[in-house]
């Protein structure tokens, strides 16, 4: 048997503008919180992986925000119709015609604040495998006038390790890791082939302004020489591929 409990509140909002002289877009937001005392290892996601509570007598003491917690995101993507072709503003014929008529642009914007993570210490309480050593807790890990890089991501001094057979006092998830930003790019062009079929040559970049976004920092209060340093990175440097697509 498990159990557990989990909150979650948003306001999320759209803007959308249908196809219009060649236009159309959408912009979402969302402000949320995700607190809880369990995650399972199916409801993750993003990296994060399950856990078990520290003391399955005082599930209470494990909440917090969820590993999955974003409190904000915006994603915002569209599609312009260059205004050369047919049925379109401009309609060159010549050679001006047939290398301008008939392309697009699309594109995906997504800007995510970080996920949430905990700081750790060496298990002195024997929580047993599954289980997160949680550190103690003296202050706030990022202080006003705290300069946060990516060699110092908290500070140190907030954060203590555990005696010999107790629990760590700070809370799940208590401090937030880097934000993520991509931003993905296409232009098409859609050629007739006929009265049911199409080709449609694609140029696409993702990541096209090869942003750099980063991991989690060590996190664990016992290995004073690398706690709070940044060394990952997560998703993928800019990509750019050619496509040629037919449609029947």
């Amino acid at each position: 048997m498990t159990n557990g409990n989990a909150d979650y509140d948003a306001l999320q909002m759209r803007v959308q503008r249908r196809m219009t002289r060649g236009l159309s877009y959408t912009v979402a937001y969302t402000w949320s919180k995700a607190q809880g005392d369990f995650l399972d290892h199916l409801s993750a996601g993003g990296g994060a992986i399950g856990n078990a509570p520290g003391s399955a007598y005082a599930m209470d003491k494990d909440y917090g925000l969820l590993a999955f917690d974003i409190p904000q995101r915006l994603v915002t993507s569209f599609i312009y119709e260059l205004p050369f072709g047919e049925g379109r503003k401009f309609n060159p014929d010549g050679v001006v015609g047939a290398i301008a008529r008939d392309w697009s642009v699309n594109g995906i914007l997504t800007l995510s604040a970080g996920r949430p993570f905990t700081v750790t210490t060496t298990d002195q309480a024997q929580t047993g495998p599954g289980r997160i050593a949680r550190a103690n807790c003296l202050g706030d890990p990022v202080p006003d006038g705290f300069n946060q890089t990516l060699d110092s991501w908290m500070d140190p001094a907030a954060f203590a390790p555990t005696t010999v057979r107790t629990y760590g006092d700070c809370p799940n998830n208590n401090v937030r890791g880097p934000g993520s930003k991509s931003m993905n790019l296409s232009i098409f062009r859609s050629i007739g082939l006929g009265a049911a079929k199409r080709a449609e040559f694609r140029f696409e970049t993702f990541n096209i302004f090869n942003w750099v976004n980063y991991g989690f920092p060590s996190a664990n209060i016992s290995n004073l020489g690398t706690f709070g340093r940044i060394t990952t990175s997560i998703g993928d440097q800019r990509e750019i591929q050619l496509a040629l697509k037919f449609y029947f």
